[in-house]
């Protein structure tokens, strides 16, 4: 992340330190910078920006202070955003948000919050206890029978041993694996462009799904 910044200050445009910009300043930024902050873009000069930290997009996106349409960072192209890498040229702006308030700190922030335990968790926790419950009493069970039978102790809970690790479930991480790894391959097919899924309460988590893996090659000439 960026440590300094160059802010406009009495007219000249000064390196300060990033915990020092607010929202209001007006910023530059040149090829080889960090972006500090998340801003509107003010002027630019041939400015183009990577923001594969934010969008995953590998090619440089061009920035301009024309108004945009997009709805997504990665289609806000008057925008600047904490975290994007300044490949060419210049662009000064001003400054909306910064630390927490910014993009990509909003999306640190949520990575440390404490995740909620989903409804397949839950289902699979319970289906373990219900195992280890039905496997416990039947253990007691066998010992029991075998006891009153007049076999010997030892013999009686060796057998119970042998029977309680043979009703273990030792399937269950595999058939868990392939569910997820088949469910992952039907919404990885899906020709869906782009769909929102709840996790948690108020909280959408924005997937795109591509019907084909993008290749690394360059961008069409225009």
């Amino acid at each position: 992340m960026a440590l300094k910044a160059e802010v406009r200050r009495d007219g000249t445009f000064t390196s300060v330190a990033v915990e020092e910009v607010v929202p209001g300043d007006v910023i530059r930024v040149r090829a080889g910078d960090i972006v500090p902050v998340d801003a509107l873009v003010l002027e630019s000069t041939a400015f183009t920006a990577n923001e594969a930290a934010l969008t995953g997009e590998p090619y440089p996106v061009e920035k301009s202070p024309e108004r945009s349409m997009g709805r997504t960072a990665g289609e806000a192209s008057n925008a600047l955003f904490r975290g994007a890498v300044a490949q060419t040229g210049e662009a000064v702006g001003l400054v909306a948000g910064t630390g927490r308030l910014t993009l990509f700190g909003a999306a640190a922030s949520a990575l440390n919050q404490p995740l909620e335990v989903s409804p397949f968790e839950k289902d699979l926790r319970a289906f373990g206890l219900l195992t280890a419950r039905l496997t416990i009493a039947l253990v007691l069970v066998v010992v029991a029978t075998h006891v009153l039978f007049g076999r010997p102790v030892l013999q009686s809970l060796l057998f119970a041993v042998a029977l309680a690790v043979g009703l273990t479930p030792e399937l269950l991480p595999m058939i868990t694996t392939v569910t997820l790894s088949r469910g992952a391959v039907i919404l990885g097919n899906s020709l869906t462009p782009s769909e929102s899924l709840p996790h948690g309460p108020g909280l959408a988590l924005s997937i795109e799904k591509r019907a084909k893996i993008r290749e690394d090659e360059p961008p069409p000439r225009a």
